[in-house]
């Protein structure tokens, strides 16, 4: 594992160094991520870049011959698209996909490839968990998914992450101790041992010294009480206390942490939407288990793994009448249907609005914008001619008709109660005045202001067979069961139910 750089690391000899070792920028970034940013930050990366190739592409450089060109040296789309990003969108757009891909294998070989005897040779080769998931990913999500990973990764070590530490002791010979918490116990021996700046190397020199692991890897929380308590301790039994650093202090920066986590996850409806806003809060709140916690507010929209077959794409694709909308509203299926090559038949009931090359001229963007009253609503509905006059500087010419938008409204409790009084239920509050219930949600005034409402969301196994059966037969058929109460003929659908209520 590559021990991280302390600050100050690279300078510009050392990152001038590392790119030369380099053909491209993008090969600099991938190796020396480091040195890239450091260089990037100092304005010193057309410097020391100068003898890399360039491989950004002009305008119009990927037509239909050279992107043919390059898919003849890929076996498989996956690989075309990793390699040739460029080409490979060009031809998705553009539509040249199917035909220049036709000598490609369709087979998705990682799906049947890692199975657990394979999975459990690469594991072999790996001493954490972590470094299975860098060096093997497709064998970690197969193992993870499949409930194979307590199995195969037994003789792995254990080691902490940003959440989890563990205290440790170094005592000496002159009855003189240092007590730190470490995400993973074996790289802080070396780190110590190694690094002359650390206060146990200058006494390692002088007296015999020995490493202690006191606690498991625990919530970094109580780490940073425990070692406070363990340094205490040691003080009342006489021994000489080596820390600079304030007792708790971390080696790295928790920005994920649970309460902030939680913070954020407020203003959002759904986790699809958490996901999205927060990106990194949502990772975090996955990994170490936080999720359904967090998000019990939120409306559940999430589709198991398989759901969407052929027949179920189909289904939500005949709804859409653009390519673009069917994404937008339905990008689940959108994703499988693209994977697995089922676009072109889903959508050849659409409109197709894509616009060729150089189609947005200045006059085809003005008479776009006046079709709109305000820019937000010509940016929504003509986003890429909002962009080039973005890029082209025609904004202000072509949306001079518009009108401006109205100010800013303060949320204050009065506010909000008055728009919410306009639903009838909070999923209605929210989709027509989303900012309300934000703050409505960050200011703690939700059920108050919503205590009018009807309660639509349930908590999670509320809608058993039998109660999913007595909603059914509130409707006169199958279409109006669907418009009426979609979660409930969602989850009837998942379990395989529709048959036995008709």
């Amino acid at each position: 594992m590559k021990n991280k750089k302390p600050n100050g690391y690279w300078t510009f000899e050392k990152c001038k160094e590392v790119a030369l070792l380099c053909s491209s920028r993008s090969e600099f970034q991938k190796k020396y991520n480091g040195a890239y940013e450091s260089s990037t930050k100092n304005g010193w990366l057309d410097e020391i870049s100068s003898h890399m190739m360039e491989h950004q592409k002009p305008n119009n450089y990927w037509n239909k011959e050279r992107c043919y060109e390059v898919a003849l040296k890929c076996e498989t789309r996956s690989k075309f698209s990793e390699k040739y990003n460029g080409a490979y969108n060009s031809a998705l757009n553009h539509k040249w996909l199917d035909e220049i891909c036709n000598h490609m294998s369709n087979i998705k070989i990682y799906n049947i490839y890692w199975n657990k005897e394979r999975c459990y040779e690469a594991a072999l080769k790996c001493e954490t968990r972590s470094e299975f998931n860098k060096k093997y990913s497709g064998a970690y999500n197969s193992s993870l998914r499949n409930g194979w990973m307590n199995d195969i990764c037994s003789h792995m070590k254990i080691v902490g992450n940003l959440y989890k530490r563990c205290i440790y002791v170094w005592e000496f010979e002159d009855k003189s101790a240092y007590i730190g918490l470490t995400d993973n116990i074996d790289r802080r021996k070396k780190d110590h041992i190694t690094s002359s700046n650390s206060p146990v190397f200058k006494k390692l020199k002088k007296y015999k010294g020995n490493c202690k692991q006191l606690t498991e890897y625990i919530d970094v929380r109580d780490a940073q009480k425990m070692e406070c308590f363990v340094i205490e301790n040691y003080q009342n039994n006489n021994w000489i206390i080596l820390n600079k650093a304030k007792a708790g202090a971390l080696g790295g920066y928790l920005k994920w942490s649970y309460e902030k986590c939680k913070d954020v996850s407020k203003e959002c409806f759904t986790r699809n939407e958490f996901c999205n806003k927060f990106h990194g809060a949502y990772k975090s709140a996955k990994k170490f288990g936080w999720l359904d916690e967090i998000c019990s507010h939120m409306i559940e929209i999430q589709k198991p793994n398989g759901y969407w077959t052929f027949e179920k794409c189909k289904e939500v694709a005949l709804l859409s009448k653009t390519r673009d909308t069917f994404q937008r509203k339905y990008s689940g299926a959108y994703n499988v249907a693209r994977l697995n090559n089922w676009l072109d038949v889903l959508c050849s009931h659409m409109n197709e609005i894509h616009k060729p090359n150089g189609y947005w001229s200045y006059e085809k963007c003005k008479e776009a914008a006046l079709l709109c009253h305000f820019r937000k609503e010509f940016e929504i509905k003509y986003k890429q001619a909002y962009k080039l006059s973005s890029i082209n500087k025609w904004l202000d010419d072509i949306c001079s008709h518009m009108k401006r938008p109205q100010h800013h409204i303060k949320w204050t409790k009065e506010n909000c109660h008055k728009k919410a009084l306009e639903c009838v239920s909070r999923i209605e509050f929210y989709k027509n005045h989303q900012s309300a219930y934000n703050s409505s949600i960050k200011n703690g005034w939700l059920d108050e202001i919503c205590s009018h409402m009807i309660v639509n969301t349930k908590p999670r196994g509320y809608w058993t067979f039998e109660r999913c059966k007595e909603e059914f037969l509130k409707y006169k058929d199958l279409k109006d069961f669907i418009k009426g109460s979609k979660i409930v003929y969602v989850i009837s659908k998942r379990n395989n139910w529709i048959n036995n209520f008709i």
